[in-house]
């Protein structure tokens, strides 16, 4: 096992202990909502490889709590690290939603747009058009 620690550019790989929170503000997605107040939230995070000089990708999840149970699967939220922690788990708090899933709004004409591919294909046909 010792040889493994040695070799460079393996440090990417080695997790990070679970009781250390990497920052105090941040931007994820809710991923599962397990109960009525608490949310699994993924946070991205790119880390520099000292041996390969290139960003990877860090993923870390956390249980966050959600005092007005308003965010839902798939929502964008900005959380907050807790002063003090509510249980071993629950480090976080979600502070704002920052996109709903359900709320998507075209930057261009400020209507909201619905999920069916062909209404969303129809509409940037128009915008292409519109602006050829």
């Amino acid at each position: 096992m010792r040889v493994f620690k040695q070799i460079p550019g393996l440090s990417i790989l080695r997790k990070r202990p679970q009781n250390k929170i990497p920052f105090p503000l941040a931007v994820g997605q809710v991923i599962k909502a397990p109960d009525a107040t608490t949310r699994e939230v993924k946070i991205i995070k790119m880390e520099l490889d000292d041996y390969l000089k290139m960003y990877f990708n860090k993923s870390f999840i956390f249980e966050t709590v959600d005092q007005n149970n308003s965010s839902k699967k798939g929502d964008i939220v900005l959380i907050r690290k807790l002063d003090k922690p509510l249980t071993q788990k629950k480090f976080f708090s979600i502070e704002k939603i920052l996109f709903q899933i359900d709320n998507i709004v075209d930057p261009i004409t400020g209507k909201k747009m619905s999920h069916e591919q062909d209404e969303i294909k129809k509409h940037l046909e128009k915008v292409a058009q519109s602006f050829n």
